[in-house]
């Protein structure tokens, strides 16, 4: 599973301007959530939803220079679970 390890979603650029999945990514998902948490563990975004966008906003707010740990857990078409873990970086 690929995954953006850096988005720069405020500079207006149109490129990786959120943390998602690719779209050849989600025909296999059948089951899925993730959460986002901040550097205190805290979970600042949360989705069951495999189309899911986070554009790097907290309580309405975009940090920058920021990283992000995450957590992902899905199963696929094979009824095969898996998780991940990794980090965000949001940019300016």
């Amino acid at each position: 599973m690929y995954l953006p390890n850096a988005i720069t979603p405020g500079n207006s650029d149109g490129l990786n301007d959120c943390f998602s999945l690719l779209e050849v990514q989600k025909r296999w998902i059948v089951d899925f959530e993730i959460f986002v948490y901040d550097r205190w563990g805290e979970v600042v975004y949360s989705s069951r939803d495999k189309n899911f966008r986070w554009y790097g906003s907290v309580n309405g707010q975009i940090y920058p220079n920021v990283v992000y740990n995450y957590i992902i857990r899905f199963k696929d078409l094979y009824g095969e679970r898996y998780l991940r873990k990794g980090m965000i970086v949001v940019l300016k």
